[in-house]
């Protein structure tokens, strides 16, 4: 644990790249730096506009970015996070916001719809622009390239960001019974996508074809909320949620983990 203290409202975390920091953000949009050795406190602030943090990524080794519901994005360096590199702010909420960097940019892509490109080591801005009408969720794949986004239901429809153009195809996911994607993620080989909805099934895609590569797999009994795989590509984890307390707090939920060679289920926690 890194708290003594009860953590109400957490929304977002992300790990530094060489595993040594974790960073919280809450619905206060509030900011906490942790030592992962000593489980104590680096340093911790607010952003300015004091909304929920939607989005939380590492764009370098030291450099943090939050993407704020008020709509805003903050790039820091944690060595001085006193005043933020770069910030910008857009008109309209953002309930999602996803993130990627290349060699010298990070990209910041929201729900609205809206993409930001930043110089990812100074965080000036370097450029804006509009690819789509808002959606629900976003994802960029790791090279910031493609981007996936999902509105109500359960389609999940790809953009050429470069172009600002759509794929040729828009993925339909599969189940039980149709409901409302909850999670999109890239595997780390830019290729394979994986989609997963709250009737607790997966989808497994070719991301540059379309094509879904295996039937559902069906064995979350509970609407799965989120997914995350290993660096390496080999596991994917899925969780889920057999009930919630109030708006968005899981009070009984469970985590699987997959071989993604084979897609079986090693492990249920």
């Amino acid at each position: 644990l890194f708290a003594t203290q009860p953590w109400d409202g957490l929304t977002q975390v992300a790990f530094s790249p060489d595993g040594q920091m974790v960073v919280t953000g809450d619905t206060e949009g509030e900011i906490v730096v942790w030592s992962v050795a000593t489980r104590t406190i680096i340093s911790q602030w607010s952003v300015d506009d004091a909304s929920a943090i939607t989005g939380l990524a590492f764009a370098e080794a030291t450099t943090l970015v939050a993407g704020t519901e008020a709509g805003s994005v903050f790039l820091w360096n944690l060595l001085d996070p006193t005043q933020p590199l770069g910030h910008v702010t857009y008109p309209n909420p953002v309930s999602d916001w996803a993130f990627a960097t290349t060699a010298t940019e990070l990209i910041a892509l929201g729900a609205d719809g809206r993409v930001t490109r930043f110089d990812r080591v100074t965080g000036q801005r370097l450029g804006q622009g509009t690819i789509t009408d808002p959606a629900r969720l976003v994802m960029l794949s790791a090279d910031g390239q493609v981007a996936l986004l999902v509105g109500e239901g359960n389609e999940v429809q790809g953009w050429d960001i470069a172009a600002a153009q759509p794929l040729s195809f828009t993925l339909q996911h599969t189940g039980n019974y149709t409901a409302n994607v909850n999670a999109v993620t890239f595997a780390p080989d830019g290729r394979t996508l994986v989609s997963a909805s709250f009737n607790g099934s997966i989808n497994v895609w070719d991301g540059v074809t379309g094509e879904l590569l295996r039937p559902p797999l069906l064995a979350h009994s509970v609407n799965i909320l989120d997914m995350a795989y290993s660096p390496d590509g080999l596991w994917l984890a899925s969780a889920g949620c057999h009930h919630f307390s109030g708006p968005g707090i899981c009070q009984n939920g469970e985590i699987l983990l997959w071989d993604t060679a084979t897609w079986t289920v090693t492990q249920r926690m």
